[in-house]
This record gives structure tokens, C-alpha cells and sequence, in this order.
């Protein structure tokens, strides 16, 4: 799901909105 977000992202947002997701699952995933 994630990867699949981030090709979407880039194609769509030029990945701003897919990398701030990318962060937040990171951190969360972290924790």
C-alpha cells in the first residue's frame, strides 16, 4: 500500500504529501 502511495504521490503531488506520509509511518512504526 505505502509503495503504491508514493508512485501515485509523485505522479499526482510530485511526492510533498507522499514523503509527509512516509515520515509519519516511519515514526509511528518506531514507536
Amino acid at each position: 500500500v505505502v509503495m503504491t502511495l508514493r508512485c501515485r504521490g509523485k505522479e499526482q503531488l510530485g511526492g510533498l504529501y507522499t514523503g509527509i506520509n512516509t515520515k509519519h509511518i516511519t515514526m509511528a512504526s518506531k514507536m
